[in-house]
């Protein structure tokens, strides 16, 4: 089988769906050598991850911009010359390939059901991006939502048949191991914290997040000890996050850090009181499982996807409720026993995630379509 894997998503920087690329494509790549992949990648993604050493790939270098009009010219005449059984798009907007079976990935549909949750939405751009996931995913032979709740979003608000919408979980990334102690404690005390003295959010700063009511929560635990680090792409149309610390006075206490390396994450991952997701919307949830992985307790939204993710392994709170988070922030700090059992749990859930089987299933929708193309 001939795959084209569209892994243009490797050139953005601090995105989910950039991880997504890297790990589903690895894993793709590890499970044999009998399919063969047509991969679609910037340049500075093919070295990092050495793909043109790869005996059954060819690359295909490309600077078309991902999530932009140009690129529906730009890959169909690059591509046009190639033999593929089966062409996957990670995204809601895939260019037209003629003739090729397509495979989309929808992560989540927040634009649709939420558009003023967003100040750089308008209107008229979520009607085009509803627009531009309803076309994606009626072209598509198949569809692959990164949940369950993903699934009934996608058969619900675009009408797809369910048939046709493949369940895959993501899978844990591996974190850096900690071999070094000592530069892990020295980055902590550059950020003026040290274990278990502070509350951790990874995401992007986007009002579906809910960081506002986070930080609304932690001012009023009234425990100047323990410090919230907020770890995450900001946007220059969005920024009450940053002006509500201001108005709270909480400077000293809330620290913004944007984008980090994957080992300075690893090392906020593994020394954190807890991780913090109260998301009003997730498609999946990518952080949950990372903190889980390391043994880090976790305090989630109860909200669509994340308690399917994180089962019976986290401390689930009423994302609208500051009171609700502020107490689930205040009991987290003050039961040792209670973040025991929570970790304990989380390692466990998290190993029932993982992108070798992510890969494994993804490569399953690959054949059914090629399947029912050659019927």
């Amino acid at each position: 089988m001939i795959i084209c894997f569209d892994a243009r998503f490797l050139g953005a920087e601090g995105t989910g769906i950039r991880r997504y690329s890297s790990e589903l494509l690895s894993h793709l790549l590890e499970i044999n050598d009998r399919n063969h992949f047509l991969v679609l990648t910037p340049k500075d993604a093919c070295s990092q991850m050495a793909l043109d050493q790869r005996p059954n790939v060819d690359v295909l270098l490309s600077n078309a911009r991902v999530a932009r009009a140009q690129q529906q010219l730009s890959v169909p005449l690059q591509l046009r010359s190639c033999k593929m059984d089966v062409y996957h798009y990670p995204f809601y907007d895939p260019p037209l390939i003629p003739g090729t079976p397509l495979v989309v990935t929808i992560h989540d549909l927040k634009y649709v059901k939420f558009p003023w949750l967003f100040p750089g939405i308008r209107r008229m751009k979520s009607i085009m991006i509803r627009s531009a996931m309803r076309v994606a995913t009626q072209r598509a032979s198949a569809v692959i939502a990164v949940s369950k709740h993903t699934k009934e979003d996608v058969v619900n608000l675009l009408h797809v048949p369910a048939h046709k919408v493949h369940v895959v979980y993501e899978g844990v990334s591996r974190l850096p191991p900690s071999n070094d102690p000592t530069r892990a404690h020295e980055y902590l005390r550059s950020l003026g914290v040290g274990p278990e003295s502070y509350y951790l959010f990874v995401g992007e700063l986007r009002p579906h997040k809910n960081v506002v009511r986070l930080i609304e929560a932690f001012a009023q635990m009234g425990n100047n000890s323990i410090k919230l680090l907020i770890v995450g792409k900001r946007y220059s149309n969005y920024c009450l996050p940053m002006r509500r610390v201001q108005a709270l006075g909480m400077q000293n206490r809330v620290q913004f850090l944007s984008l980090v390396t994957d080992a300075q994450l690893a090392v906020l991952y593994r020394h954190a009181l807890a991780v913090v997701l109260p998301s009003l919307y997730e498609g999946f949830g990518l952080p949950i499982l990372e903190a889980m992985s390391v043994g880090t307790p976790i305090i989630a939204s109860s909200r669509v996807s994340l308690p399917e993710v994180a089962g019976d392994a986290a401390l689930i709170v009423d994302p609208l409720s500051t009171p609700d988070i502020r107490n689930a922030l205040v009991l987290m700090a003050e039961n040792g026993a209670l973040r025991t059992r929570l970790a304990g749990a989380g390692r466990r859930r998290s190993e029932q995630f993982s992108w070798k089987e992510a890969a494994a299933k993804t490569l399953q929708v690959y054949k059914s379509v090629m399947y029912r193309r050659s019927d």
